[in-house]
């Protein structure tokens, strides 16, 4: 009867019944939306490119210098692919090392076998806004946070569902590189540029500093604060 009564008067008026319909708007809730602001900001600012650039420069100079290249191939102890095996890790020269510096270590490791080597920018540019991001999808806790429920918001952050194994692989990447200091001294000259003429004036020099939440050493299993 209803789709008679339509066809025959298209224009009649039907009489409301049942329950009214609630007018209420539905409330989500997006846990990051705060830092999504952040991300925009980062976009808008052209951030990610920068940090990409810098760290390209730096692979760009470890390729060009030649004892990046001639460290040897170090096969005793793996496996027929390359893999690392338990008879490496029992080595006496690996085991006396392993708690060599950085600086050290570096020495003898084959820089042109890091993924981070043969990484496009774009892709440097989003790994560095997976790393922008951890503070908030791991709770400012620990890496291995990201293979998580909430570690799935980096695919809306930075471009890509980054998972654990990748960005801890990054972040060793980068260490091995020595970037740090590189960023250190480009961050304080990227805000100039973004403050405009009338900040290079007033301020001749500025440093910025990250202050880590807590660390834990290698000899203790414990975190401790550190402000």
């Amino acid at each position: 009867m209803q789709r008679t009564l339509d066809r025959l008067f298209p224009n009649r008026v039907r009489s409301k019944v049942g329950r009214p319909i609630s007018k209420d708007p539905a409330i989500s809730i997006n846990a990051l939306g705060g830092f999504e602001l952040i991300i925009a900001l980062a976009y808008h600012l052209k951030w990610p490119e920068r940090v990409a650039s810098v760290i390209s420069d730096c692979v760009h100079d470890h390729v060009r210098n030649a004892e990046a290249t001639q460290v040897r191939k170090d096969l005793i102890g793996r496996s027929e692919g390359g893999h690392f095996t338990r008879e490496y890790n029992q080595r006496e020269d690996v085991r006396t090392r392993r708690f060599s510096s950085i600086e050290e270590k570096r020495k003898e490791k084959r820089l042109d076998s890091m993924a981070i080597m043969k990484d496009q920018p774009a892709t440097l540019s989003r790994k560095s806004l997976s790393i922008l991001s951890l503070p908030v999808v791991t709770a400012n806790g620990s890496v291995r946070n990201v293979n998580l429920a909430l570690g799935q918001a980096l695919g809306h952050l930075c471009g890509y569902d980054y998972k654990q194994a990748t960005v801890t692989k990054f972040l060793g990447e980068l260490k091995y590189l020595g970037v740090a200091e590189r960023l250190h001294r480009d961050l304080p000259l990227f805000w100039k540029e973004c403050w405009g003429e009338e900040m290079l004036e007033s301020a001749k020099s500025i440093r910025c500093y990250y202050v880590d939440g807590n660390t834990k050493a290698v000899w203790s299993s414990k975190r401790i604060k550190q402000n």
